[in-house]
């Protein structure tokens, strides 16, 4: 499994948003949402991912299963993407008042 999906798993398992979790590790939702998409974080944010989702660097880059078929990963993907687009639309009613 590639780091992109791994995290998806753990932000799942975790039930955190890209927000939440780019909030954890003092980021932006930007910058998650890039290695969600497949950029791979410096050694450093690695180390910062591991720590906060209670797991160690060498999982997270491990080619190993985090144990979630496809289909539920997919599943998790789409409700933490609702959620994200539930927040955006509030900030956007709350920047326009």
């Amino acid at each position: 499994m590639d780091f992109s999906k791994k995290l998806y798993f753990l932000l799942s398992k975790n039930k955190l948003t890209q927000e939440e979790f780019a909030k954890k590790i003092n980021s932006r939702r930007q910058v998650v949402g890039r290695w969600l998409a497949g950029t791979k974080p410096s050694a450093i944010s690695i180390a910062k991912i591991a720590e906060a989702l209670n797991t160690t660097p060498e999982e997270l880059l491990s080619e190993k299963e985090a144990g979630i078929s496809e289909m539920d990963l997919l599943k998790r993907e789409n409700e933490l993407l609702k959620k994200e687009n539930a927040l955006l639309r509030k900030e956007i009613r709350l920047s326009k008042k």
